[in-house]
Order: structure tokens, then C-alpha cells, then sequence
């Protein structure tokens, strides 16, 4: 799976006291950056898809196009920033994607 450097800034938590309400301003404001400047408008578009990693998950939101094809991550620099190497999302498949990614809105943390 294409996984892809996150094209807006990253998340600026200040004292981490509102850091859900931070998370997701960042996750609506990738989405619309994915379908409206990068215009990929498939189903999957805008769900989180999250590798454990360390103490916590390296978060990407999935990418697809208008005819469901197929889909690519981009790295979601959020909390503690984790990403995963290169091989750890090579093998990931469109499959995977659906079984695991989960709306934006039904996961903070």
C-alpha cells in the first residue's frame, strides 16, 4: 500500500488539554483536503486506518478514488506522531483496508 507524507500542517496541541477536539479538526480538515484539492471522493476516503506501534498506533487516513479504486494511505501526524516502516504497509490490501479502517468520527484516541 502507497502510504503518503500528510499534505497539511500538523496538529499544534499546545498543552494537550483539548487534544480530541485538536485530533479531530485535523482528520475533517484532511478529508477535505483529499476530496476537494486532491479530488479522491471514494468510499473509503476519509477513514482512519491505524497500525499498533510502540505505545499507541501510527494513524493514516485512507485515500480512494470516485470509482473505488485503489486506495492509498497518508500518514496522520497526531499525538505522538507514530509511522511505521516502509514494509509494514506494503502488504496491506484494499481487504485490509475495509475490515479494519474505521470513521474519524467514532475514534479519538
Amino acid at each position: 500500500m502507497k502510504v503518503y507524507k500528510c499534505p497539511i500542517p500538523e496538529p499544534n496541541y499546545g498543552d494537550y488539554s483539548n487534544w480530541q477536539s485538536i485530533d479531530k479538526k485535523f482528520y475533517t480538515d484532511l478529508k477535505t483536503y483529499i476530496t476537494n484539492i486532491l479530488n479522491y471522493k471514494g468510499g473509503l476516503t476519509g477513514k482512519l486506518f491505524m497500525i499498533p506501534w510502540a505505545d499507541g498506533h501510527a494513524v493514516y487516513m485512507v485515500g480512494q478514488g470516485a470509482n473505488n479504486t485503489k486506495p492509498f494511505l497518508i500518514h496522520c501526524p497526531v499525538g505522538d506522531a507514530w509511522d511505521v516502516p516502509e514494509y509494514m504497509t506494503r502488504g496491506i490490501t484494499k481487504a485490509d483496508i475495509i475490515r479494519q479502517a474505521v470513521d474519524f468520527n467514532d475514534y479519538v484516541g
